[in-house]
Order: C-alpha cells, then structure tokens, then sequence
C-alpha cells in the first residue's frame, strides 16, 4: 500500500507543484505521449490535470473522463509513474 501511496504523491506532485508553477499559473494538462491502456473496457489514461493532480481518461470513441488513481492496477500504476515521473515522456498542454 505505501507504495501506491508514494507512486501517487510523486504524479500529483509532477504534475501539480513541478508543473503548474510553470505555466503562469494557468491550468494545464500534461499529456502523456503514448496514452496507458487500462484493463478497464477500452479506457486509457491519456494525461494528468495539472492544477488538480486528477487523471485523464478516454474511451475510445475520444469521450474524456477523469479517472480515480484506485481504479489502476499497482502494474498499470507503475508504468504511469515512470513515464511521468522518471522518463517524463509527456508534454504540457496549456488550456485557454
């Protein structure tokens, strides 16, 4: 469980106090480059949002969702954590 914990804080806190300053404190996405394909019927996390740490999702008819973190598997969570937080292979969308 406290790995979980601890994969969580470090995406929220990429997203939310690594990034968002960044930005002029605008709200922004950071958008993963290749979207994670969850076990949950055609659902992919495609990005986080950066003034809130919440997931992005969409199906697979483009409808965007946000997902709750407990709805990942540790191993789905995991592959997440590492392109966010170590390999950082997202780019930053800034919203209008």
């Amino acid at each position: 469980m406290r790995m979980r914990d601890d994969m969580h804080r470090d995406i929220v806190q990429e997203a939310t106090v690594k990034t968002f300053p960044q930005h002029d404190g605008r709200n922004a996405e950071l958008l993963l480059r290749i979207p994670l394909a969850t076990d949950k019927n055609n659902i992919y996390v495609i990005g986080v949002n950066c003034g809130t740490g919440d997931l992005i999702s969409e199906n697979e008819n483009g409808t965007r969702n946000t997902l709750m973190y407990r709805h990942l598997s540790v191993e789905e969570l995991s592959i997440l954590h590492r392109a966010v937080v170590q390999v950082k292979d997202y780019k930053i969308y800034q919203l209008v």
